[in-house]
């Protein structure tokens, strides 16, 4: 009877284990050129990787989907590179994995989970993107002028982004740098879509261009446990200003702190921290550098860590003198009319027309970076003060008016607590400089710095947050600027 019971069971199991699905392993193909894998791509059983064994160009979208008809067979597909080859993505090339092509309930047992790997060589030419989840990259990429990486990735060899190249994240993830990433002067990083910049323990960030960091609410799209390095511009904005607002000031002293900055003017070879604000008429755009703050116990004179991105076409006719900077995007225009100065650092790819009795001029060692057309009328004025510079590289200039290279004298500064930093330039033999501290209007304490230097410091006594700066020309006994310059 127990040895029929027995034989009785072990039927069963064998029936239950015959019904019970066991998985196939899935193909591995293998890629030497672009049709293969684009063929690679289509097929309709399961593929578990797909391996890329020599170089070639990809000038057509080869990346990874999860539509309908894909989602059974490439849910789990590991797409790699092999060490030695070398892609070159260029036009509508594009290599990936794009969950966002998933057409199904995220409640689904199957969903999107494939990887890309990087061992060997990635070259983004202009149009060239590296699209959402491309998974690791333990070799080299190069995004060029005009290519694009946006995804969440791990770093753990190098990647480099040239002038006129993006790298930003994708959505949800981190990138995530155990190696090398090297950011140059005209190129940009960005952390968006509540994806995180993640510099890891050992990891290298070289920032000489800009890096776009994202914020809302209490949350910073940043986080810095290696070394960074350069003299670049992290641009800080609100990703979600109208649902969940963030204290941007806050976010500024948690970027210092990522940093370990315990300063913003004080070292001028320090990477700079901006603010990135919008304006859609010469009214907001005067108010808002028309602001001081106090950020990090420093005074902010005139919101100069302000970038003012233009959102509607803008007539100037007063004066807006900043240290902050104004972008002016492809389709967006910008007048300067009669009695109007516009002194500030521009990134300008839109038209901006500078009219008679107008004025457009760059700060002291600001910039205007000109991709679009710059046109000034007779009677209008294009000034470059002193060591302003004018960058024409691809745009158009026409100058119907005057062009100056203008060394005028200068005097600017910052304090932090009783420490006053002050930079000049221009100035004359027998002018001397006076700072001065207030406390709720009241002059605390005066101090006259003759042949002042460039820069340095000066310890003010006295109490109170105001200061004031001038130049005193020593043999007219008289202010050698027009008036106090207040910071």
């Amino acid at each position: 009877m127990k040895k029929n019971l027995f034989m009785l069971f072990l039927i069963c199991m064998l029936f239950v284990i015959a019904v019970i699905p066991v998985s196939a392993a899935g193909l591995t193909l293998e890629a030497t050129n672009q049709d293969e894998l684009i063929s690679a791509l289509n097929m309709t059983q399961v593929v578990d990787a797909i391996n890329i064994t020599q170089s070639f160009t990809v000038d057509k979208n080869c990346a990874i989907t999860y539509g309908a008809d894909k989602i059974n067979y490439y849910s789990e597909t590991v797409m790699t590179v092999e060490n030695g080859v070398t892609l070159t993505l260029c036009g509508d090339g594009a290599l990936g994995s794009v969950w966002a092509t998933f057409e199904g309930n995220w409640d689904d047992p199957i969903l999107p989970n494939g990887k890309c790997i990087n061992n060997g060589t990635l070259i983004l030419e202009a149009g060239g993107m590296l699209d959402l989840d491309f998974d690791t990259n333990n070799g080299y990429i190069l995004v060029k002028n005009r290519g694009m990486l946006a995804a969440c990735i791990t770093n753990n060899g190098k990647i480099d982004v040239e002038d006129g190249g993006i790298f930003a994240s994708g959505q949800g993830g981190e990138i995530y740098n155990n190696g090398t990433i090297t950011i140059p002067d005209g190129a940009r990083i960005s952390s968006r879509f509540g994806s995180t910049l993640h510099n890891a323990p050992g990891g290298v960030l070289v920032l000489d261009g800009e890096f776009n960091c994202g914020c809302v609410g209490n949350e910073l799209w940043f986080k810095n446990e290696g070394t960074v390095e350069g003299r670049g511009s992290v641009l800080l904005y609100e990703a979600a200003p109208d649902v969940m607002p963030a204290d941007v000031d806050r976010m500024i002293e948690r970027v210092m702190a990522e940093l370990g900055q315990t300063t913003r003017f004080e070292n001028w070879d320090d990477i700079n921290i901006y603010v990135e604000r919008e304006a859609s008429t010469y009214e907001e755009l005067a108010a808002i550098f028309g602001q001081d703050r106090t950020v990090a116990g420093e005074h902010v004179d005139g919101n100069m860590d302000t970038v003012v991105r233009l959102t509607g076409d803008i007539t100037v006719t007063g004066e807006i003198s900043t240290m902050g900077k104004v972008i002016l995007s492809e389709q967006n225009c910008l007048i300067i009319a009669d009695g109007g100065i516009l002194e500030a650092s521009l990134d300008s790819e839109g038209y901006l027309l500078v009219q008679e009795g107008g004025t457009l001029a760059t700060t002291m060692n600001g910039v205007i970076h000109n991709k679009g057309t710059i046109e000034v009328s007779e009677g209008g004025k294009l000034v470059s003060h002193m060591g302003g510079r004018i960058l024409n590289e691809i745009g158009i200039i026409e100058l119907e008016g005057t062009y100056t290279e203008a060394f005028r004298t200068v005097v600017i500064g910052s304090a932090l607590g009783s420490e006053l930093i002050y930079i000049t330039a221009n100035v004359p033999e027998n002018v001397c400089l006076v700072a001065a501290r207030f406390d709720k209007g009241v002059l605390t304490d005066v101090k006259i710095i003759n042949d002042p230097k460039m820069t340095d410091t000066v310890e003010m006594d006295g109490t109170g947050e105001e200061y004031k700066l001038f130049l005193l020309d020593l043999a007219e006994c008289k202010p050698f600027c027009e008036n106090w310059k207040n910071f």
